[in-house]
């Protein structure tokens, strides 16, 4: 009688031993396409960083608002950062009382930052993050931790 050969997904639904099959299913990626309302400063931020989450190999299409979010966060903190630079002074000193008063835009940029530093977090693109990801080991190793001994040992 002939053996009747199972998919690789039903084994797996199945429960059967390792050996059984070759290859993990693993399933398919699609990249997420670009929208299309970002600015110029945005998609150069885009392309950047779809680039780096291509090659740790985490890159999916659910990213595609994070991803745009922080593409447009950090075009924002740019025009921001250029608008402050070509500010005279940072202080402005309000006419009717006298009191001093920090640049308008400073509270705005810092709060960009702030908002990118938090998706490049959840991105995975700074890297406190990127130790956060299971099963991600770095590509190489911390040049300085590799020529210090271990200091608990006896």
């Amino acid at each position: 009688m002939v053996q009747r050969k199972h998919s690789v997904e039903l084994k797996l639904l199945h429960g059967v031993q390792g050996r059984e099959y070759a290859q993990p299913v693993v399933a398919a990626r699609r990249e997420p396409k670009a929208p299309p309302d970002l600015s110029p400063a945005a998609r150069k931020v885009w392309n950047h960083t779809v680039a780096e989450i291509r090659d740790m190999g985490l890159l999916a299409a659910a990213d595609l608002y994070e991803i745009a979010a922080y593409a447009k966060t950090v075009a924002l903190a740019d025009q921001l950062h250029a608008e402050i630079a070509k500010a005279t002074t940072l202080v402005w000193i309000n006419p009717a009382t006298g009191v001093p008063h920090p640049h308008p835009l400073i509270a705005s940029y810092d709060h960009a930052l702030a908002r990118s530093h938090a998706l490049a977090k959840a991105l995975g693109l700074n890297p406190y993050a990127r130790t956060l990801i299971h099963g991600r080991t770095p590509m190489r190793g911390d040049t300085e931790g590799e020529h210090v001994g271990d200091l608990y040992s006896a």
